[in-house]
C-alpha cells in the first residue's frame, strides 16, 4: 500500500512520506503548497467491520470538535479503495515519546499539562463524548508544545448518534494502567472516567511510573478497583502536597468522590506554578530524580500484534525506560547529545499471552504517531546541513558579450587619445592631418563634408573632456580591463557579480524561485539555493542542488518530499552519518544492515521493526530474544511454525541440524519461551506439534486444557486391538480427563479401558440419557439406569430396569401407565414377595433406623395407605428420623438449623440415598406458603453440574416443606477448616475455585444460593469442592426475611440491612469461607447475632489477610478481599469472574470445569 500511494494525490493533497504501516493502514505525511497534515486511511477489504466503524466514527467526531487542545480535522472520505482522514500534522511528537526522553516532567510542567489538558476536555465532554482512552500515547504535542488529545475512536456519549456508539457495553476495552475502576467492572461511563484516566496519567509522568503495576493486566486491573491510592508525596516530597491532593482526588476509587467535570476540575491546580513543556530541547533541566516503583512490580508481556509494534505508548510494566536501557548497554542521554532516540517498546491491546483479557488492542494508533507495525520516529534529529561528499564544479558562467565590446571600444578610445596625446606634445595635429588626409572638408557643401566635420568636432569634444578628466577615464578603462581580466581568472569579475545580484534580487522578487536558485548557485551558495526550492515546493530540484553540493541528508530528505522514498534511503546510504539508520528506519529500508546499525546503537525496537517489514520474522524474534522479551520472541517463532517457515528458520539458525528436523526444532524453540514466560497452554500446543507429547500432556494438565492432555495420551496408542498395561493406563487417563471436562469422546476410552460405570456418569452429565441408560445397565447400576431412561422418555425401559433393580413399585406404576397390565401384575405380585420376606428378617439384624422406628406405635398397612397424621406441629427436629415424607423416609439427622432441618434420607423402596432438607414447621404454616415454596423450589430442579449437588425434588408433604437433593458423603468445609485450617494457599485457592464454579453454574441459569455456608459445600474429590441447597434459600429469604433463615456469619452486608440478595451476596459468603479456610477466624468476629449483623451492615472492614498471613501473595489476597467489599459494585464482576482471578493460585490440582 505504501508504494502504491507515495507521491499520489488525496483531496488534492500529496502524500510524500509514510510515517507508519500495519496490515490494514498506514498514516502517512501529506503537503498542499506549504501546508503539512496526516493523512490516516485504512482498507476495508482488509479491516473488520467494527475496526471500520470506529475509523469512520472518529472522523465524523473530530470534524465537530475545534479546540486547541484537541487535533485538528481537514476532511475525511473515500478515495480507490480505502477510507481516510485529513488530521493537523503534530511535529512534537506524543507525550509518551517525550516521557521517554525526559524520564519525568517537574510539576510545574504538571500544572501546565493538566490545565490544557482539561481545557480539551472540557470541551469533548461538553459535547457530551466520553473519550475512555486516554493515555500519554493519545497526546500529541505540536512544534510548540502544546499538548492535543487524539485517538477517539473509542469514544462513547449521549450525545453521539447510534451509529457511532460502536463499542460493545460491558467490553473491557482502554489500556490497563490508566483504566477506571468503572470502567473495569463494566459499569456506565462518563467525564470523571475520563479525569480518573487524567490523574493516573499525570502521576506517571510526575513521578516515571504508573499508579498502579503488576505482573499481569489483570493485576493491574484488580489493583485500580482496590488498591490504596498512591500519595504521589510519599514518593517524592519535593512534590507540592496541593498537586499530591489534586492527583488522588482524581484517583479515587468512587465517581461520585471525583470532581463532576473537567472544568471543577481545573479549580484542583488553582495557584499553582506552572511551566510550559519544551519539545525542542532535552527537556527542561532539574535534577534527576531517583527511579521508583510503583505499587505493584513484575513484567506483563504483550501480545502478537504487540510484537509488530515498533514503539510502545508507555514502556512495559514493571520495567523503566531506563533499566531497558541499561541492559541494551545504551546510556541515557539528553536528545541534543544522540543522534537518535531510544525508543522501547509496548503493547493497546491487547489480549497478552499470559492474560486472555488484556485488553489487548484497545484502539487503533493515533495518526500522527505510529500505525500497528509501524515506527514512531516523528523525533528523529532534523538531517544534518554539513556536506557528506565533495561537491561538483561549480556551473560555468556565459561570458557577457556586451561587457567584451564595452572593453575593446574603451580600450581603443583610450589608444587614440593618448596617441593623440603625444603627438600633440611633438608640435602634430594628428586630428586635423588625418581630416584633410581623408578629404573630410574637400567639399564642404555636401552632406559628406557635414557628417565628417561633426564626427570630428565630436572627438575633439572628447578629447577635451578626456584631457580634463584624465584620473577617472583612466580608472574607468583599468576597471573594465581588470573585470575582464577577473572574469577569466575567477570565473566572474565585479561586474558580472553585481548583474547577478541585480538579477537574484529580481528573481527573488518576481517569485521565480527556480532562476534565483541558479543564481545563487553561480555564487556557490548551493546551500541557500536549495532551501529556496524547498520552501517554494520544488523538492526534486531542491534534492538536485543539495546533490551537487554534497548535502546528503538534505538531499534525502528533498527526495523524501518528492515523494521519491528509494532515492533517499541511497542518499542516506550514501551519507553515512550516525543518524542516518534513524532516518533509513523511517523511511521503511529493509535491508539488514539498517537493522544492524540500529540494534549496535541500542535502538532494538526499531531494528526489529525492519526486520519485520522485511519478513525476517526470525531475526526480529532473536533480537527480542537478546532484550528478554520472550513471550513476543515467542509469538513470532509460533506464526512463523504456523506458516510452515522452518526452511526460512532453518537458514537463521545456520543450518543447525537437517532441513527434516527444522519444523519440530522450531516449535520446541517457540514452545520452551512460552513455558519460560508462564503461556503453559501455547507451549503445550507446540511441544504437540514437535510430537513431545511427554511434556505437552504435563503442560495441557498444568493450563487445565483436559482436552488436549487426553490428545497427548492417546498419541501412539494402536486404535484396535489389546493393550498392554502401559496403554492401558495412559487410555484410562486420557478417558478420565475428558471425563473432567464433561467431553462426550471420554465414552468410549473409558469403555475401552473397562470403566463402564464410570462411562456412563460422563454420559449422564452430557447429558445423553439414552446412553447413560444403556451404559448403567451394563455397569449393574439398573436403579440409575431407570432414571436416566426416564429422562430420555423411554418408559417401558425405565420400568424394566426397575424391575431389575427391585424397585416393583416404580416399576408396576410405569408398565400400567404403558398398558402392560401382566407386567404390571408380575411386579405387584413380587413387591408382596419381597415386603413379606423383610418381615421375616429378626429384629436383631434390623439396622439403626429400622429398631428406633419400631419404638414408635405400629401403624397397620391399610391405615398407611390412607393417610399419615401431619407433622406441621414438631418441635424437635430428632422426632422425624424414621418418618416418611412422600416417598421419601428420614434415617439420620444431619444439622439442625435456625431454618432448616437436614437429614440423610431413602426412597421407600429400593435405591440410592440423598439428602433431605425440610423447612422448620413455623415458617410454612399455611397452604399458600407450601404451595408458593414448590413453586419458587422447583426452579431449581434439574441444574446440575459437576460442582453442584443436584436439586431432585420439592415437594410438600404431612404439613412439612422439604427440598430432595444429591447426597455426599465427602466432608463439609466447616469440617476441613476445624481440622486443617489455616490452609494452605493453594489447597484453599482450589477449593475456592469449585465453590465458584458451581455458583458460577447456578447465577449463569438465574439462580442465586442466598444461603451459602461452609456446611453447605462439600469437598470433592478432585480437590475442588461441589455446593448443596440450592433453590431453598430463594424462598426462605423471600418469605421470612434475610435476618430469620441466615447464618449472621456468613451473610452478605446488603442481607444484613434487610435486602434479599443476589449473586453478588454468594460472592461475599464465598470471599467469608475462604477467609476463614486461610486464617482459621471469620472476617468478622462478635458473641451474638445481633453483633454479626451489625458488624456487616456498618463500616466495620475485616482485618487485612496481610497481617494474618504474610505468606499469602499479594494478588491472592487482593482478590479475596475485594469479595469482602461492602458494596456488591465493588465485588466481581461475577462469579467466574471471582473464580478466574483465583484460579492461577490453585496449582496444578486445581479442579476441572
Amino acid at each position: 500500500m505504501s508504494e502504491e500511494l507515495l507521491g499520489a494525490e488525496v483531496d488534492g493533497w500529496r502524500v510524500v512520506l509514510r510515517l507508519g504501516q500495519g496490515a490494514t493502514g498506514a498514516v502517512y505525511e501529506a503537503r498542499k503548497g506549504g501546508r503539512r497534515a496526516a493523512i490516516k486511511i485504512v482498507r476495508p477489504d482488509v479491516t473488520s467491520p467494527s475496526t471500520l466503524a470506529r475509523f469512520q466514527r472518529e472522523a465524523r467526531l473530530l470534524m465537530g470538535l475545534d479546540h486547541p487542545n484537541v487535533v485538528g480535522c481537514y476532511g475525511a472520505g473515500e478515495s480507490d479503495g480505502f477510507a481516510y482522514v485529513l488530521l493537523e500534522f503534530l511535529g512534537g511528537g506524543a507525550l509518551d515519546a517525550y516521557l521517554r526522553r525526559v524520564g519525568h516532567l517537574s510539576a510545574p510542567q504538571i500544572v501546565w499539562l493538566a490545565r490544557q489538558l482539561l481545557a480539551g476536555l472540557a470541551e469533548v465532554h461538553g459535547r457530551g463524548i466520553v473519550h475512555r482512552d486516554l493515555k500519554p500515547a493519545n497526546v500529541l504535542l505540536d512544534a510548540r508544545g502544546t499538548p492535543k488529545l487524539v485517538d477517539f475512536n473509542l469514544a462513547r456519549g449521549e450525545a453521539l448518534p447510534s451509529d457511532l456508539n460502536v463499542t460493545t457495553d460491558g467490553t473491557i476495552i482502554g489500556t490497563p494502567y490508566y483504566m477506571a475502576p468503572e470502567l473495569v467492572e463494566g459499569q456506565e461511563v462518563g467525564p470523571r472516567t475520563d479525569l480518573y484516566a487524567l490523574g493516573a496519567m499525570l502521576y506517571h509522568l510526575l513521578l516515571g511510573s504508573p499508579p498502579y503495576e503488576g505482573s499481569s493486566s489483570l493485576a493491574i486491573l484488580q489493583k485500580h478497583m482496590t488498591a490504596e491510592v498512591p500519595d504521589p508525596c510519599a514518593q517524592d516530597p519535593e512534590i507540592p502536597p496541593q498537586l499530591g491532593a489534586a492527583l488522588r482526588t482524581l484517583l479515587a476509587k468512587s465517581p461520585a468522590d471525583r470532581p463532576a467535570s473537567a472544568a471543577e476540575a481545573l479549580e484542583l491546580f488553582a495557584g499553582l506554578d506552572e511551566a510550559p513543556l519544551e519539545v525542542d530541547g532535552p527537556g527542561p533541566a532539574r535534577r534527576r530524580r531517583p527511579r521508583r516503583r510503583g505499587h505493584g512490580s513484575g513484567t506483563w508481556e504483550g501480545t502478537a500484534s504487540g510484537v509488530r509494534e515498533a514503539t510502545r505508548a508507555v514502556p512495559r510494566p514493571g520495567q523503566s525506560t531506563t533499566r531497558r536501557r541499561r541492559r541494551a548497554g545504551v546510556s541515557r542521554t539528553p536528545s541534543s547529545e544522540r543522534a537518535g532516540p531510544d525508543r522501547s517498546g509496548e503493547q493497546e491491546e491487547a489480549t497478552a499471552p499470559h492474560d486472555p483479557e488484556r485488553l489487548p488492542d484497545a484502539g487503533a494508533a493515533s495518526p500522527e504517531g505510529a500505525w500497528e507495525g509501524g515506527s514512531d520516529l516523528l523525533d528523529v534529529p532534523p538531517p544534518s546541513r554539513e556536506r557528506f561528499a565533495e561537491p561538483e564544479p561549480l556551473p560555468v558562467l556565459r561570458r557577457s558579450r556586451l561587457l567584451d565590446t564595452a572593453a575593446a571600444l574603451a580600450s581603443a578610445v583610450a589608444l587614440l587619445h593618448v596617441a593623440d596625446l603625444v603627438l600633440r606634445a611633438e608640435g602634430q595635429a594628428p586630428l586635423d592631418a588625418l581630416a584633410v588626409r581623408l578629404g573630410w572638408f574637400a567639399d564642404p557643401g555636401t552632406a559628406e563634408g557635414d557628417l565628417a566635420r561633426g564626427l570630428l568636432g565630436a572627438i575633439r569634444r572628447l578629447f577635451r573632456f578626456l584631457d580634463g578628466h584624465r584620473l577617472l577615464w583612466a580608472g574607468a578603462v583599468l576597471f573594465i580591463l581588470l573585470d575582464r581580466l577577473l572574469s577569466v581568472v575567477l570565473r566572474v569579475g565585479p561586474l558580472g557579480a553585481f548583474a547577478l545580484r541585480l538579477r537574484l534580487v529580481v528573481n527573488r522578487g518576481l517569485g521565480r524561485a527556480a532562476a534565483a536558485a541558479r543564481d545563487l548557485e553561480f555564487f556557490d551558495r548551493r546551500l541557500e539555493a536549495g532551501d529556496l526550492l524547498s520552501s517554494a515546493g520544488l523538492a526534486a530540484e531542491a534534492a538536485e542542488v543539495y546533490r551537487r553540493g554534497g548535502y546528503r541528508e538534505l538531499e534525502a530528505e528533498a527526495l523524501v518530499a518528492a515523494g521519491k522514498p528509494k532515492a533517499a534511503i541511497e542518499a542516506y546510504r550514501q551519507a553515512g552519518s550516525e543518524s542516518a539508520p534513524l532516518h533509513l528506519a523511517r523511511l521503511g529500508d529493509p535491508s539488514v544492515d539498517s537493522a544492524r546499525l540500529l540494534a549496535q546503537r541500542g535502538l532494538f525496537d526499531e531494528a526489529i521493526a525492519v526486520h519485520l517489514r522485511a519478513g525476517r520474522r526470525f531475526e526480529a524474534a532473536g533480537l527480542l530474544e537478546e532484550q528478554g522479551r520472550f513471550a513476543e520472541a515467542a509469538e513470532l517463532y509460533a506464526e512463523g511454525h504456523a506458516l510452515g517457515a522452518a526452511r526460512e528458520y532453518w537458514h537463521a539458525i545456520g543450518k543447525q541440524g537437517s532441513l527434516d528436523e527444522a519444523p519440530a526444532r522450531l516449535a520446541r524453540h517457540a514452545a520452551g519461551l512460552f513455558e519460560r514466560e508462564g503461556a503453559k497452554a501455547r507451549a503445550a500446543e507446540l511441544y504437540e506439534r514437535a510430537r513431545d507429547f511427554e511434556r505437552a500432556a504435563l503442560l495441557f494438565e498444568e493450563a487445565g486444557d483436559l482436552r488436549g492432555r487426553a490428545r497427548c495420551l492417546l498419541a501412539g496408542l494402536p486404535q484396535r486391538g489389546p493393550l498392554d498395561e502401559a496403554a492401558r493406563a495412559r487410555l484410562l487417563d486420557a478417558g478420565a480427563a475428558l471425563e473432567a471436562a464433561g467431553d462426550p469422546e471420554g465414552i468410549p476410552l473409558l469403555l475401552r479401558a473397562g470403566e463402564t460405570a464410570r462411562a456412563a456418569e460422563l454420559a449422564e452429565r452430557l447429558p445423553d440419557f439414552p446412553q447413560a441408560a444403556e451404559l448403567f445397565a451394563r455397569a449393574g447400576q439398573p436403579a440409575r439406569g431407570a432414571r436416566c431412561a426416564l429422562k430420555a422418555g423411554n418408559r417401558r425401559l425405565a420400568a424394566k430396569l426397575h424391575e431389575e433393580a427391585g424397585e416393583f413399585g416404580a416399576a408396576k406404576v410405569l408398565y400400567e401407565e404403558l398398558g402392560a397390565h401382566a407386567e404390571a401384575a408380575a411386579c405387584a405380585e413380587r413387591a408382596r414377595a419381597t415386603q413379606t420376606a423383610s418381615r421375616r428378617v429378626p429384629r436383631s439384624r434390623r439396622g439403626p433406623a429400622a429398631s428406633g422406628a419400631s419404638r414408635r406405635p405400629r401403624r397397620g398397612a391399610r391405615g398407611a395407605s390412607r393417610a399419615r397424621p401431619s407433622l406441621a406441629g414438631v418441635e424437635d427436629p430428632a422426632e422425624l428420623v424414621g418418618e416418611a415424607l412422600g416417598s421419601w423416609r428420614l434415617k439420620e439427622l444431619v444439622e439442625a438449623g435456625r431454618s432448616v432441618w437436614t437429614y440423610r434420607a431413602a426412597p421407600a423402596e429400593a435405591g440410592p440415598r440423598a439428602r433431605l432438607w425440610v423447612v422448620c414447621p413455623r415458617l410454612a404454616t399455611t397452604p399458600e406458603a407450601c404451595s408458593d415454596f414448590v413453586r419458587v423450589v422447583r426452579a431449581s430442579v434439574g441444574c446440575s453440574g459437576p460442582h453442584l449437588l443436584e436439586t431432585v425434588a420439592a415437594d410438600c408433604a404431612r404439613g412439612l416443606c422439604f427440598v430432595v437433593g444429591e447426597d455426599s458423603s465427602a466432608p463439609t468445609l466447616e469440617g476441613v477448616a476445624a481440622a486443617e485450617a489455616p490452609l494452605s494457599p493453594a489447597r484453599a485457592a482450589r477449593l475456592g475455585v469449585g465453590l465458584l464454579r458451581g455458583l458460577s453454574r447456578a447465577h449463569t441459569q438465574g439462580l442465586a444460593h442466598l444461603g451459602l455456608t461452609p456446611a453447605r459445600v462439600h469437598a470433592a474429590t478432585d480437590g475442588g469442592a461441589r455446593v448443596e441447597g440450592l433453590g431453598l434459600w430463594n424462598w426462605l429469604v423471600s418469605s421470612a426475611g434475610p435476618r430469620e433463615v441466615l447464618d449472621p456469619r456468613y451473610a452478605a452486608p446488603e442481607q444484613a440491612r434487610g435486602e434479599a440478595g443476589d449473586a453478588a451476596s454468594d460472592q461475599y459468603a464465598a470471599a467469608s469461607i475462604l477467609y476463614k479456610l486461610l486464617t482459621a477466624r471469620l472476617p468478622h468476629s462478635s458473641k451474638t447475632p445481633e453483633g454479626f449483623w451489625a458488624l456487616h451492615a456498618g463500616d466495620a472492614r475485616p482485618l487485612p489477610l496481610g497481617q494474618l498471613r504474610p505468606d499469602l501473595p499479594p494478588l491472592l489476597r487482593d482478590v479475596i478481599m475485594r469479595g469482602l467489599a461492602k458494596s456488591p459494585r465493588r465485588r466481581h464482576a461475577s462469579a467466574r469472574a471471582f473464580e478466574r482471578a483465583l484460579a492461577p493460585f490453585a496449582g496444578r490440582g486445581a479442579p476441572r470445569p
